[in-house]
């Protein structure tokens, strides 16, 4: 279990046009046969216009299965809106995929709001002879959008954008 960031578990973290895209990536070790697991992780956008955080946890039932609660909850204090999802992929130890990912959404989510769901079959029961040892991969994809709508450009941004612009000479 992780209890805060921890780069680890970060494979990718980027900015877009449109806001933040990161993922995760962890392994259950012994994953059918396993009691319980969980995954806690945070995540700060460092963005410039509207930087937010986030909690991601992942957690199994209470007994071996093959289900899971997926919660996405955002936790800073900055109260404008913005779109999240989180999607959650799983493969076996060859990277091969073995279900479709699962994903949730929310729009004009909102300060210690949620976006949450439940995934009733990590792995359909015939793709489960594909985990050998039982390690399964756990994929996790974190898309912030709209962040970035509606913010003013900063002054150096206008400055340079004036630069640009051609005047006429009249």
């Amino acid at each position: 279990m992780v209890s805060k960031f921890d780069s680890r578990y970060l494979k990718l973290d980027k900015e877009t046009s449109e806001g933040h895209y990161a993922q995760f990536s962890f392994v259950v070790q012994h994953f059918s046969t396993l009691p319980n697991w969980q995954f806690n992780q945070l995540y700060h956008t460092n963005c410039r216009s509207l930087p937010t955080s986030w909690e991601i946890e992942i957690k199994s039932e209470e007994k071996p299965s093959n289900s899971c609660l997926v919660s996405l909850s955002r936790i800073d204090y900055i109260n404008r809106p913005i779109d999240a999802h989180i999607w959650v992929s799983c493969f076996d130890i060859h990277q091969r995929r073995l279900s479709f990912p699962k994903v949730f959404g929310k729009k004009a989510v909102r300060p210690y709001e949620k976006v949450q769901g439940n995934i009733e079959e990590m792995i359909p029961s015939e793709e489960m002879r594909y985990l050998g040892k039982g390690e399964l991969i756990v994929e996790v994809s974190v898309s912030i959008s709209l962040c970035h709508k509606g913010i003013m450009p900063s002054a150096v941004n206008l400055i340079s954008g004036m630069k640009k612009m051609e005047f006429s000479k009249l």
